[in-house]
C-alpha cells in the first residue's frame, strides 16, 4: 500500500533532517515515503526518514575511506561509483560474522524440532461432488448429495470405490477414489485439516468443502511425521544462523555509526534489530 501525500495538509508536514550537517530535505523524505507501507502518513514518513538517515550514515562512512581496498575496487568497477555498491563494500569490510559451528547448529536442531519434522502422511481416498455454480441452490444441492452418499457409506463402507466411480468428479474415480500417499501441503488446506482429525479406517462424517467442491474422505492409513536427520539439514541451519547473526551485527554497526553522528530532526532508535529494514 502506498501512502497518498497532500503537501497542503498540515498534518502531513515533514521536517528537514541533517546527518553530520548533510541535509535530507522534506522533499526527499516525501518521495521516499511513497516506497514504505504504513497505516498512516506518520508511519510512512518515519520509515522513510530512518531509511534515508541510515543510507547517509553508511555513505558518509564509506566515503571517509573506511572501506578496504579490495572491497572498494569492486564497488568502483564500471563507469560510475554506485552508492549501493559502496554501502555493500563498507558492510563487507566492517561486519564480520563467523560461520556457525556444528555444536551451535546441533543445539538449534534439538531446540526447534518442529522446524525439521516432515509432518504426517496419509493414504486416502475421496469422492468429489462438484458444485455447478456459486448459487446457493447449487451449493445446497451438492451438499445434500454428499450427505446422502455418506449415509449410504455408513451402512456399506465397502462400496466406497463403487460410489466413487458413479459420483466422483475427480479423475481418481477410475481407481476407486484412491489419492495415493499425500503429505502436508499437497492438498487443499480444508482437506488436509479434515485428514489430520480423522482416524485410520474412518470415513468423514460430514462433507468437506474446498474450492473444488464437497469431498467425502476415507482415511486408510496414517503415518506420523519423522524428524529429518541432522546431517540432512545442518547446512540449512548454518545458513539460517549466519543470516540472523549478520542482520544483528549489521544493526549493531549502524547503531554505532548513529551514536557517533550528529543527527538533527530525527531520533534514531538504539535497538539491536530495529535499524535494519
Amino acid at each position: 500500500m502506498k501512502v497518498a501525500i497532500s503537501k497542503n495538509d498540515p498534518v502531513n508536514a515533514v521536517e528537514d533532517v541533517t546527518v553530520n550537517g548533510v541535509l535530507i530535505s522534506e522533499d526527499q523524505i516525501s518521495r521516499e515515503a511513497q516506497n514504505h507501507p504504513g497505516p498512516h502518513w506518520k508511519a510512512a514518513c518515519d520509515a522513510a526518514t530512518r531509511a534515508l538517515v541510515i543510507k547517509e550514515l553508511l555513505l558518509q562512512e564509506a566515503r571517509s575511506g573506511n572501506v578496504c581496498k579490495d572491497a572498494a575496487s569492486k564497488a568502483l568497477e564500471g563507469d560510475e561509483q554506485d552508492e549501493e555498491a559502496l554501502i555493500e563494500a563498507l558492510i563487507q569490510s566492517n561486519v564480520q560474522v563467523p560461520v556457525a559451528e556444528q555444536d551451535e547448529c546441533h543445539r538449534y536442531y534439538c531446540n526447534n524440532p518442529g522446524k525439521f519434522n516432515s509432518g504426517p502422511s496419509f493414504q486416502a481416498r475421496h469422492i468429489l461432488i462438484r458444485i455447478a455454480s456459486d448459487a446457493s441452490d447449487d451449493v445446497n444441492r451438492a451438499n445434500r448429495k454428499a450427505k446422502q452418499i455418506i449415509e449410504q457409506l455408513n451402512k456399506s463402507p465397502e462400496r466406497f470405490a463403487e460410489f466413487s466411480s458413479l459420483h466422483s468428479a475427480c479423475p481418481s474415480s477410475e481407481s476407486g477414489g484412491d489419492l495415493g500417499k499425500i503429505g502436508r501441503g499437497s492438498t487443499a488446506p480444508e482437506f488436509e485439516h479434515a485428514l489430520e482429525a480423522m482416524k485410520e479406517g474412518e470415513i468423514s462424517s460430514q462433507p468437506v468443502r474446498t474450492r473444488y467442491g464437497f469431498h467425502i474422505i476415507a482415511l486408510d492409513t496414517r503415518e506420523e511425521g519423522k524428524m529429518r536427520p541432522f546431517e540432512e539439514v545442518s547446512e540449512l541451519i548454518s545458513t539460517w544462523l549466519g543470516a540472523k547473526a549478520w542482520a544483528r551485527a549489521t544493526s549493531q554497526y549502524i547503531a554505532m555509526l548513529a551514536g557517533k553522528a550528529d543527527i538533527e530532526g530525527f531520533a534514531m532508535e538504539s535497538s539491536d534489530g530495529a535499524l535494519v529494514q
